[in-house]
């Protein structure tokens, strides 16, 4: 997928939002230059909601694109300088209400922060060359206007888009539906921008409360599964799980598999659903809903085990994520013994992808995994076993940085973040794998869902909110 593709794909609105009348009107000097100056102001409003956007695009942004942002950064600092000199020029009131085309703009750009980086830097790259594209429809513009158009359309705000452009070039190669959706959106709300514009911008009533435009019929969400335990403290497990669900906007379901009496300090106790539970939730949910993936986490005993490989062959769920819980974070263990040659036999060759950490990796090989190397070596003997991929998590590990390997059966692609000194990862394994299952029910390709979650779960751990008085829980709205 390009951008170009992008566009190719959804013509009408992209066509509908770079050559409106509004722009005509600035050609030849229709517009009226009321209107104009109301539009301005609202102009100035999104610019500054832009501002604040790109500032939380930054905290998402690969090595590669930090200095391409920040250059946007302060040409939108720059840029709201402008409008104010303009605005005292012309006698316009910067501090007028925002008018509800605007509130629903900056709205959904507010709601991007939220994203994925691929999502942000779509949205950003489709607002901007939007902008860009319609002004130099206006060109060379009329005498009342032409300052404006010639200032929109100069050569080095040219050649920040054209970068922009080839960096979200970048990621839409990996491929998204969420990224396709968010350029549709944006082509929706610059085309009723303008339309605002070009009706004058004006509000009935100053006071009323924003509405959004007429939106097209809401998309449902894609569903996800999770077959964990349940962690009273809400870090880990099923809780866990679902909290990072609705964080990437999916819909989540569950199965539960057993029920811990835990906090920030310890388990004080477990209790094993029967298998015959565990298989009535599983097939309640795959019966009603159109789950996209799965995940499975403290699964408990073999009994269990056995009962949900059964289910999962029997419902054929795609997607399927095996994070082969065994302990907790504070050494309590959450599977019986002799279950994990039974997870080993029975689930891991359903699996897409297996994420386990080193202690875990070590059980399931019987050896110790200690180091970069015997980290590799552990994630082709994780696939040996059938499973189609394996991520082995290197948190453990001595140094500055946290790595994580993938290994998808042929390629091993390295994830590396700075390590975070912090007590506060309980329910890591459990989030970190929960988002990889969000993000391929969204659509996304294993390599570029597993890089999106490393960043996700990097941000969590930093963003701790130090709940508790032992080994708190990450923040899932990271």
């Amino acid at each position: 997928m390009t951008t170009l593709q992008l566009i190719a794909d959804d013509a009408e609105p992209w066509h509908a939002a770079t050559r409106h009348p509004f722009l005509d009107g600035v050609r030849d000097g229709t517009l009226d230059r009321a209107a104009f100056s109301r539009w301005l102001v609202q102009d100035f409003h999104f610019a500054l909601a832009l501002t604040r956007a790109e500032g939380r695009y930054l905290a998402n942004a690969p090595r590669e694109d930090l200095q391409l942002l920040v250059q946007g950064v302060q040409a939108m600092v720059a840029e709201l300088a402008w409008f104010e000199r303009k605005a005292t020029e012309r006698g316009l009131d910067l501090a007028a209400p925002l008018h509800p085309t605007t509130r629903a703009y900056v709205d959904y750009l507010q709601a991007t922060t939220y994203e994925p980086y691929a999502v942000q830097l779509t949205a950003l790259w489709a607002l901007e060359c939007a902008y860009l594209e319609a002004w130099r429809t206006a060109l060379p513009g009329a005498p009342a206007y032409r300052e404006f158009v010639e200032h929109w359309t100069n050569e080095g705000y040219a050649a920040w888009v054209d970068s922009l452009e080839a960096a979200a070039n970048r990621v839409l190669a990996r491929g998204g539906e969420a990224a396709r959706e968010a350029f549709r959106w944006i082509a929706r709300y610059e085309r009723d921008f303008w339309q605002m514009g070009y009706a004058g911008a004006a509000m009935a009533d100053p006071n009323a409360r924003a509405r959004r435009p007429p939106k097209p019929a809401k998309v449902p969400p894609c569903v996800a599964l999770t077959i964990a335990g349940s962690d009273s403290g809400g870090g880990a497990g099923i809780q866990a799980d679902l909290k990072t669900f609705q964080r990437f906007g999916v819909y989540g379901t569950s199965a539960l598999t057993l029920v811990t009496a835990q906090n920030t300090l310890g388990v004080r106790g477990m209790d094993l659903l029967s298998p015959e539970w565990v298989v009535a939730q599983i097939a309640a949910v795959a019966e009603d809903f159109e789950v996209r993936a799965t995940k499975t986490g403290a699964l408990g005993s073999a009994e269990i085990i056995e009962a949900v490989a059964a289910a999962l062959e029997e419902h054929t769920l795609p997607n399927l994520v095996v994070d082969p819980v065994m302990i907790s974070k504070h050494g309590d263990p959450l599977l019986t013994p002799g279950a994990v040659d039974v997870l080993k036999a029975g689930l891991l060759p359903k699996a897409s992808l297996v994420t386990p950490n080193l202690h875990e990796a070590a059980v399931l090989l019987g050896r110790a995994v200690g180091s970069e190397a015997e980290m590799r070596d552990a994630a082709r003997a994780v696939c040996d076993l059938g499973a189609a991929a394996a991520l082995v998590k290197g948190g453990h590990l001595p140094g500055g940085e946290a790595v994580d390997l993938l290994y998808d059966g042929s390629e091993f692609v390295r994830l590396a973040a700075p390590r975070i000194e912090t007590l506060h990862t309980h329910g890591t394994g459990c989030t970190y794998s929960a988002a990889i299952v969000a993000l391929l029910a969204r659509g996304e390709t294993l390599v570029n869902a597993v890089r999106e979650a490393k960043e996700f779960i990097s941000r969590a751990i930093a963003g701790a909110p130090g709940i508790g008085r032992g080994h708190g829980p990450v923040d899932h709205t990271a």
